[in-house]
């Protein structure tokens, strides 16, 4: 370490601050007796050890809340809209996840159908899922709808490529144990109930 030698011209815990014979200022390691100021003092530079960890500690704090607040926002912002066609119509926004984040019933009745279903947060296959149970329950599809010309219409636009992937698998044998005839519309990709 090397040691500097000047007019002490501040005193703090941690260092004392001299000012050399060049005008350069140093904050040197105290030690046992304390200088005052206007004093010469002569000792090896201190090493802000404490100033660097806190440094560390609250970049460290700012990139975490960085990282969490994108994922928040990720998870909020919509990335694909589900037009659930029953009839009655209801949208309903997905994030990148798969997960329902808004549910904006189009009429009415579409608002009869929602109103006790809490869909926000449940997947986009669980949301459908819970729209056509509460369906069945308030007799929208019956024996006419699954015997007659009713059909359910989903579909989807996706905002992102990588959205275009959703596996709707389950969806569909869902809707096949149930006898429900069916067109998923998948940004212009259809499919078509058996």
């Amino acid at each position: 370490m090397k040691r500097k030698t000047g007019v002490v011209v501040k005193v703090a815990k941690e260092y004392i601050c001299v000012r050399t014979v060049k005008g350069e200022f140093y904050n040197l390691k105290p030690q046992e007796n304390t200088p005052k100021i206007g004093d010469i003092y002569s000792s090896i530079l201190a090493t802000p050890k404490r100033l660097a960890v806190r440094r560390i500690i609250i970049l460290s704090l700012i990139t975490v809340l960085i990282l969490v607040s994108m994922n928040i926002y990720r998870y909020f912002s919509s990335s694909a809209s589900v037009v659930v066609s029953i009839p009655p119509t209801i949208q309903l926004k997905i994030n990148k996840w798969n997960k329902v984040i808004s549910v904006t019933p189009t009429s009415t009745p579409g608002r009869n159908l929602v109103e006790r279903l809490d869909l926000k947060g449940a997947s986009l296959e669980k949301a459908i899922q819970l729209i056509l149970e509460e369906a069945k329950n308030k007799n929208i599809i019956n024996k006419n709808y699954i015997e007659g010309e009713g059909s359910l219409t989903i579909y989807i636009t996706n905002k992102t490529k990588k959205q275009q992937d959703m596996n709707l698998t389950n969806l569909k044998n869902y809707l096949k144990d149930r006898k429900i005839k069916y067109l998923i519309n998948n940004d212009g990709q259809d499919m078509i109930s058996d």
